[in-house]
């Protein structure tokens, strides 16, 4: 493939869908090993909203998830990986059995091929319109327990969601802190279980019916939450659990993968490899504790296997 020439078809040996942390990392491990390889990446990850990871080796004082995409790509620059800022529309699997192949569609109306290809398009977060949200995402308000629960931990913080993802959530943080508010965000759609009430009747929460419409904040840092009744509570840490995030899968599933039943792609854990072969899933899109760190490990995992097919050796059976 001639490098920035449009062709009818343009051909790769390998291609990257979704340049987060798990995509940039494979294409790096890829790079080095001169693939011919083209990422996708339409220019926003998850891994955005949090600006500043603290559990990461060698950040004491954290880092961003900006950051880290930023030099990601600045490694790549000069490498055998082009980074095309395009979405992927369609997948389509081409050649036999025995030697697979993929087709792609692009919004730009453009077609690649490739023998092997990498889903690590993550998840989008299902988020509540609450004005001040997006400054204080991954500073004084956050997503995951395992990577910030401890961001709270003997200090009061408020869980802004509903029914069982909220429940779940506080759950986890009750761990780290006995000074818990729950703002009931939205109305259920599934009862809280006997056992949940009767948890939440025991457990150190104070609960709020009233949705919260604005957070008070200095650059992120949270002040306050203001509620729909006009109710303020002075707090400076927020959780969200809002459920119903969207896993992006709709590649995956075009040419038959195989998902759990939350929807994350099924992946041979030493492979990285989908059902399908020639097919693999790194990061949020598959079935892991969505962390940045595993993603980050799972992308080059995936890659190493990716070379490994591209040279000709198949991944073993499970009964090998």
């Amino acid at each position: 493939m001639t490098r920035g020439r449009e062709t009818a078809c343009s051909k790769a040996e390998a291609i990257v869908i979704g340049g987060g942390i798990a995509g940039l990392q494979a294409s790096i491990q890829l790079s080095r090993y001169r693939h011919v390889t083209i990422c996708f990446d339409k220019g926003y990850a998850r891994s955005h909203r949090c600006k500043q990871y603290r559990n990461i080796l060698g950040y004491p004082d954290g880092v961003s998830g900006q950051s880290l995409r930023e030099a990601g790509r600045q490694q790549l620059q000069g490498s055998s990986v082009e980074i095309r800022a395009e979405r992927v529309t369609d997948l389509s699997m081409t050649g036999t059995q025995e030697e697979p192949g993929f087709r792609l569609q692009t919004d730009q109306g453009r077609t690649y091929t490739a023998r092997v290809v990498l889903l690590s398009a993550g998840v989008e977060d299902r988020l509540p319109s609450i004005t001040g949200l997006p400054d204080c995402l991954g500073l004084s308000v956050y997503i995951c327990p395992d990577c910030d629960g401890y961001e709270v931990f003997e200090q009061p913080a408020a869980v802004i969601g509903t029914g069982q993802a909220a429940i779940h959530m506080l759950q986890e943080l009750v761990s780290y802190t006995d000074e818990l508010v729950w703002i009931v965000q939205e109305p259920f759609t599934q009862p809280l279980t006997s056992a949940q009430q009767a948890w939440l009747c025991s457990a150190p929460v104070r609960v709020y019916h009233s949705p919260v419409t604005d957070i008070s904040h200095e650059e992120g840092h949270m002040q306050a939450l203001r509620l729909g009744n006009g109710e303020v509570i002075r707090i400076s840490k927020a959780f969200l659990a809002m459920g119903g995030n969207q896993v992006n899968t709709r590649l995956a599933r075009q040419v038959g993968a195989k998902s759990m039943d939350n929807l994350h792609l099924y992946t041979e854990s030493r492979t990285k490899m989908t059902s399908i072969p020639g097919l693999w899933a790194a990061g949020d899109v598959g079935y892991h504790s969505e962390q940045l760190v595993i993603a980050m490990g799972e992308g080059a995992q995936a890659a190493i296997w990716m070379h490994r097919w591209l040279m000709g050796k198949r991944p073993p059976s499970k009964s090998e």
